[in-house]
């Protein structure tokens, strides 16, 4: 049998490939000396010295992770200072101490293995190559975005809390003034991701500034409500009355509390009307099943 890939003969194939190959370092490495790039074996030194951690650093992990970096500096330029912003309070929040050039890098390594498929399959199957590339962006988006899924689900958590959170507070303050006592007896009774929080301020608060430990916790919090919480403290710092202010508050995170419900409540019937479809066509699949099976049998008795 006569197998062709792309018009070419199996032969043919190869020996593209293997031109393909053959002309990467040629083109590469008098580029990489004009260019004043490293060689790999400087790379790989600085990378091996800078490691914290013992572990394997190879040719191809030094080669990707420069190339990486390359195409974050740009991406970086490229960028608005909203999206720059947003990208930094997500990784704050997330308590990533990366910056922002250094996580587009880590993002771009993950994808770009996938990417170099395409030189491949634009050889083999040119049909499929833009699909490679299609998959590559795809998968460096969703590794871009894992950073503000983590500091959505976070927010959600806390938010949840806020109601049960202020309550505490405003009742705590009418026994004491003391932030740092108030804080501290609140986290008996947050859930994880509250709790986390509040263990950090209450800890940066014993051994640091009050206020500053107080902006960093609405900075990590990344909630609305948390922010409106974090101002009723710090005017309880300045000896202000807050108690109508708590008050006030109570009520706004109990109506946030309804309306997140409510959210909850209205995508039950999504999910209800998707898994109903799901069913639906298990069961016309079936009966098309049994169809085609006694279709199969009646002709195979009807032309036997």
């Amino acid at each position: 049998m006569n197998w062709t890939f792309a018009g070419l003969s199996p032969w043919q194939a190869i020996l593209c490939l293997s031109v393909f190959l053959l002309l990467i370092p040629g083109i590469y490495l008098p580029c990489a000396d004009m260019l004043g790039i490293p060689t790999l074996k400087s790379s790989l030194a600085l990378r091996r010295a800078g490691k914290q951690k013992s572990g394997k650093t190879g040719f191809v992990s030094v080669w990707i992770g420069g190339l990486s970096d390359r195409i974050a500096k740009l991406i970086v330029r490229m960028q608005s200072d909203a999206v720059k912003e947003k990208l930094s309070s997500d990784l704050r929040a997330g308590n990533d101490g990366r910056s922002n050039e250094k996580y587009l890098s880590d993002c771009v390594s993950s994808a770009l293995p996938l990417s170099l498929l395409f030189f491949p399959c634009l050889l083999v199957a040119p049909v499929f190559s833009p699909f490679v590339l299609l998959c590559a962006l795809l998968y460096g988006f969703h590794v871009y975005r894992s950073a503000g899924r983590k500091t959505d689900r976070k927010k959600e958590e806390i938010e949840r809390e806020m109601h049960s959170f202020v309550s505490r507070i405003s009742a705590s303050l009418k026994h004491g003034r003391n932030v740092l006592n108030v804080l501290d007896g609140c986290r008996e009774y947050a859930g994880d991701a509250l709790k986390k929080e509040l263990d950090v301020a209450v800890s940066e608060m014993r051994t640091g500034n009050d206020e500053k430990a107080l902006a960093k916790l609405e900075t990590r919090a990344c909630s609305p409500l948390m922010t409106e919480a974090v101002r009723g403290l710090r005017a309880v710092l300045r000896g202000d009355d807050t108690s109508a202010y708590w008050v006030l508050l109570q009520e706004k995170c109990a109506e946030s509390e309804k309306q997140r419900m409510k959210r909850e409540a209205n995508r039950i019937p999504r999910k209800v009307k998707k898994l109903s479809l799901v069913l639906l066509l298990c069961f016309l699949f079936t009966y098309l099943a049994v169809i085609g099976v006694q279709l199969a049998d009646s002709l195979g008795v009807l032309f036997g």
